[in-house]
């Protein structure tokens, strides 16, 4: 359970960073190409 709890938060540390790197780039005005990633949810 630990160490599922571990890779859980290791998910969830590279999914922030993620948000924070799709959010930069929304901000450059490069979004159209990053919206054919159905992975991430870009508001």
């Amino acid at each position: 359970l630990q160490r599922r709890v571990h890779s859980l938060e290791v998910f969830l540390r590279e999914y922030v960073v993620d948000i924070k790197y799709l959010k930069e780039l929304k901000e450059d005005g490069v979004t159209r190409e990053v919206e054919g990633n159905d992975m991430l949810p870009i508001n």
